[in-house]
């Protein structure tokens, strides 16, 4: 999913990490809770009971872990995974320091209809607990507990209206905290925390504002020390290098991704003959919308809970709009579609965009800017080595971008008259207006590197500190060059007609590991010929909208 300007999140500091202590000594060894008790009960998932390390990315425990849940599950809570993430992110903390998170909350729709619930993705990462409206109190001082949750009470009444809650019990023989408190007690305890703790530190929600002021109100916010950074830089760099659990999660939604965006190519096929059959339904041409359906019923079919984001399905025209989110629109055989869409699992993004012909076969002029594009892709992804920066990526796909479009008469001069001094001023940005590719993870624009973790601007020309930071194993990220054309462009500039109302975006999910980088999305076809290959034979639109075809 592609990124307005140069803003996307790219890669943050890559910060390889081990929990050296294991999870049995740092629990239960400091006995900082009698209330705590290891459960022989607590869920367990993946590998060994050996000591949490992790040095990046190890393909034997990836394929071990893919191996745990089938194909149509959701994976199950890893207690282990999320103890070894709290682990680690305290080791990072200055000494004696306390954090307090609050998670996400319900969002009210319209009426007394709530959006689907979505954990924060900070407060998931260092506790699995999946409720609205909890929070977790994180220390590394010897003298407060290491893992305390306030949670939601439990109440038989709501039990009836949406299903059992973990409640305080739960919060501490299933997730593992040292105390555990209902969230009817949260002034209590907050004050209590304020007052205790020797230095205290919060990382707000990313969304759950109304429970951010409130913590804000009863710790009192000159109790926060800011003194020691802002400690969601620690969680980020955390965040960035992705465990061979999360690897695994990461592929599994991928995979699920893929077989959506398949199922679209193989049989949404529209002919001018089928418009003319079936006139009441195909007459105006092939809804978007019935695109998505087909789309995003594999991601559900195959244990995809949600979209990690708005699908992004726009034919013709629409496809030079970057965030096309209406998908209402009726494609016609003429066009291409680009489809911009991921599934998730285990609140991990995948995040894939191709572009295939409505009618099977692409035209010249489609056939033209997609190998410009699919060239800057594949000698971008090419570049991903140990040490090299996404900076330099960038400047990879540019340069093939530039060359490419000066090829076909689209850019006039030099390849460097087309790149300029300022990518934010160059003639390319005029047809390639965002970034080459961002961080994938929990959030599909995944955190990176500095304080906000969103890159930003260091200087004033759009340059971005993430741009220098060298990609290391265990990021995943993506590489998605673009180029789109709309009609006006095609006016202004004098370009040849056949250019118009063309967008093409290429994008696919990548690990760095110690050898280079690895394409997770590879198995979907992106060359020419394997698309239109996909695509050959008669069209299955008509069975496919029980048309009787």
């Amino acid at each position: 999913m592609q990124t307005y300007g140069m803003m996307s999140p790219y890669t943050a500091y890559q910060t390889r990490f081990s929990a050296s202590q294991s999870i049995e000594k740092r629990f239960l060894g400091q006995q900082r809770s009698e209330g705590f008790q290891r459960q022989a009960s607590v869920p367990k998932f993946g590998l060994s009971e050996e000591s949490i390390t992790y040095t990046g990315w190890q393909e034997k425990e990836v394929r071990q872990y893919m191996k745990e849940f089938g194909e149509l599950e959701q994976p199950p809570y890893n207690a282990k995974f999320h103890a070894g993430r709290r682990e680690a992110f305290l080791d990072k903390l200055p000494p004696n320091t306390t954090v307090i998170i609050p998670g996400n909350t319900l969002h009210l729709r319209n009426g007394d209809v709530d959006y689907d619930f979505r954990q924060d993705s900070n407060f998931w990462y260092l506790t699995g607990f999946n409720e609205p409206d909890a929070i977790a109190i994180l220390s590394n001082d010897p003298e407060q507990p290491e893992f305390a949750l306030l949670v939601p009470p439990m109440d038989p009444e709501a039990t009836i209206w949406t299903g059992k809650r973990a409640g305080v019990e739960g919060a501490q023989n299933i997730y593992q905290a040292n105390e555990a408190y209902s969230l009817d007690d949260k002034s209590t305890v907050l004050e209590h925390v304020a007052t205790e703790s020797r230095k205290l530190m919060m990382i707000p929600s990313q969304v759950n504002e109304s429970l951010n002021e409130e913590i804000r109100v009863h710790v009192i916010s000159s109790r926060l020390d800011s003194r020691m950074g802002n400690p969601v830089s620690y969680l980020y760099k955390l965040r960035a290098v992705k465990t061979p659990y999360e690897i695994a999660l990461m592929q599994r939604a991928v995979d699920i991704s893929i077989k959506g965006h398949r199922r679209a190519m193989e049989k949404l096929k529209l002919t001018p003959g089928l418009m003319k059959k079936y006139p009441d339904h195909l007459g105006k041409g092939l809804n978007e919308g019935t695109i998505q359906a087909a789309l995003e019923e594999p991601f559900k079919q195959n244990g995809g809970v949600r979209t990690a984001y708005p699908s992004i399905v726009a034919s013709g025209a629409n496809a030079c709009v970057l965030h096309y989110f209406q998908n209402n629109d009726n494609a016609q055989p003429k066009d291409s579609v680009l489809i911009d869409a991921g599934s998730e699992c285990g609140n991990y993004a995948g995040d894939i965009t191709r572009v295939w012909p409505v009618g099977g076969k692409f035209s010249p002029a489609q056939k033209a800017l997609y190998q410009v594009v699919l060239g800057a892709q594949k000698a971008a992804i090419e570049a991903v080595k140990p040490g090299v920066t996404m900076g330099e990526i960038d400047a990879v796909a540019r340069e093939k971008m530039a060359e490419g479009l000066i090829r076909l008469g689209i850019l006039t001069g030099t390849v460097e008259e087309a790149l300029g001094t300022d990518v934010l001023t160059a003639p390319l940005r005029k047809y390639f207006p965002h970034s080459t590719g961002h961080m994938l993870g929990l959030d599909v624009h995944d955190v990176g590197i500095g304080e906000t973790g969103k890159g930003v601007p260091s200087s004033s020309n759009g340059k971005r500190d993430y741009l220098d930071t060298p990609i290391e194993e265990g990021w995943t990220f993506t590489i998605e060059p673009g180029i789109y054309i709309t009609q006006k462009m095609v006016e202004e500039e004098g370009l040849d007609p056949k250019w118009a109302n063309i967008g093409i975006r290429i994008e696919d999910d990548i690990l760095m590991t110690p050898d280079g980088a690895k394409n997770l999305s590879e198995a979907l076809p992106r060359e020419i010929k394997d698309i239109e290959a996909l695509m050959k034979g008669k069209s299955r639109l008509a069975q496919t909208l029980d048309l009787n075809g």
